[in-house]
């Protein structure tokens, strides 16, 4: 849309339509209606599968927000879509004045989803507390009017009038000597569509929802197609109207309104992808490499500056934590590099593999291929083979690691190796424990847990289990 305001399109739709009108005010010579059965069978089944469509878009949009007036503009669509389906398949096996009671049903069906359309368009949006329950009262309810409407007029079938028949009446607008009736439902649909036009226009001006904006010129195309109707109440439903065309046009703006929605959400969706993967690799290097880098600039000083003894223990923790460094700039490489649909089987195959290779240890994997995770919890079980297999060659001596990823009562996650082992209270940084108390504190933050079983000369196992 642009920079393009609502009320424009809103008035460019009132525009076009209100030519229309005025040319057939007009012009008695231009034709008026149309005996075109299947162009008119064609035009209501489309508008139909526009509205229904809109209205299946709608509903992820109502999922989202969960405000009432989506709700309200949900239950306008479906009860719109829903009777063009009901209507001309039920009206054949009920009742024996078909076209009556058909054309009937269907003015009256348009009149109510109006108005549930201008219920939308003016009721205050806020956020339901229980939307099924909301949605389940409201559709029930209008269920059970459109039963009541249905037996009503089942009953009047024989009565019901047709208006002007435009085999019989001159091409010259306007008729008014219809039925009182059928002019009073063109009435109320054009003051209803008119006023989902203004409180569409309005909140659009207000909050730049384009899809508001969309709403608001359908709506507009509707209330002129009304006025039209009134200009020439007629329900002869083998015929066609202008105004036929401008419901259509009605419908495919709100569809093309629901399609740009998606269109935009999918778009935030992606961004939304995007900018939480840039952060948690921003979260990882401020905790991985950071760190690592940090500790080893604040050593490397204070022995270039004499404050600590230069011995084997202090280049020690200097080595370890550069291979540390080395470890997350590795570990950050692959993540940006791997394949963004990439499973959780392959992702730790590849982590497993790539660091037995390097630190030359023979691996074994067992992994339940049926295992999805969120990228959070993937990532963090990812770190914790990183950091295990790492360990246990180059701080258990180990010439073996099995790596088990099972489903079972959670997600079991059990790495263990043949090494020497040791003692788990003597865990600190320069043993390697460093890494895996961080990892600790990562997945308790995900809500699982994290053990850790070694005994000198038994080798070591770490499980972690996820909820």
């Amino acid at each position: 849309m642009g920079g393009l305001r609502p009320r424009y399109l809103t008035l460019a739709a009132a525009d076009l339509a209100g030519a229309v009108t005025i040319v057939a005010l007009l012009r008695p010579e231009v034709q008026f209606a149309y005996h075109a059965p299947s162009f008119h069978v064609m035009i209501e089944t489309v508008a139909a599968m526009a509205a229904l469509i809109a209205a299946y878009l709608v509903y992820g949009r109502f999922r989202h927000s969960r405000n009432a007036s989506d709700l309200l503009l949900l239950a306008a669509l479906a009860f719109l879509s829903v009777t063009k389906f009901v209507v001309p398949v039920a009206s054949g096996r009920v009742v024996e004045n078909t076209d009556r009671f058909a054309a009937w049903a269907a003015l009256v069906s348009s009149v109510i989803g109006a108005a549930l359309l201008a219920a939308s368009a003016l009721v205050r949006e806020r956020r339901l507390r229980r939307p099924v329950l909301a949605a389940q009262v409201l559709f029930a309810g209008l269920f059970a009017v459109a039963f009541m409407l249905a037996l009503i007029l089942m009953d009047l079938s024989d009565r019901l009038p047709l208006g002007l028949n435009p085999s019989t009446a001159d091409a010259s607008f306007p008729h008014f000597g219809a039925s009182s009736a059928l002019i009073a439902m063109e009435i109320a649909g054009m003051l209803f569509y008119g006023l989902a036009a203004i409180g569409f226009t309005r909140r659009a001006e207000w909050t730049g929802d384009e899809f508001t904006t969309w709403l608001a010129a359908s709506a507009a195309l509707a209330c002129f197609a009304r006025l039209n109707y009134l200009f020439f109440p007629s329900l002869y439903i083998e015929w066609l109207y202008p105004a036929d065309v401008m419901r259509l046009g009605a419908y495919l703006l709100i569809l093309t309104g629901a399609a740009r929605e998606v269109s935009r959400y999918r778009r935030g969706l992606g961004t939304a992808a995007i900018l939480d993967e840039r952060r948690r690799i921003a979260r990882d290097l401020h905790d991985g490499l950071a760190q690592e880098l940090a500790f080893i600039v604040t050593k490397s000083r204070s022995l270039a500056e004499g404050l600590i003894e230069p011995g084997e223990r202090e280049f020690g923790r200097l080595a370890a934590a550069a291979e540390r460094a080395l470890d997350e700039s590795r570990r950050a490489i692959t993540a940006l590099f791997a394949p963004v649909d990439e499973s959780l089987e392959a992702a730790m195959v590849q982590t497993v593999e790539e660091v037995a290779n390097r630190v030359g240890t023979r691996a074994e994997i067992e992994i339940d291929p049926h295992i999805t995770l969120q990228s959070d919890s993937k990532e963090a079980l990812l770190r914790v083979v990183r950091e295990a297999v790492t360990n246990a060659s180059r701080h258990g001596g180990a010439s073996s690691v099995r790596v088990q990823l099972l489903n079972g009562d959670g997600i079991h996650l059990i790495v263990s190796d043949n090494g020497v082992g040791f003692d788990p209270a003597t865990l600190g940084r320069d043993s390697g424990g460093y890494g895996l108390m961080t990892m600790t504190e990562r997945i308790r933050a995900l809500g699982g847990e994290l053990k850790v079983s070694s005994r000198p000369t038994a080798g070591t196992k770490i499980e972690v289990v996820l909820p």
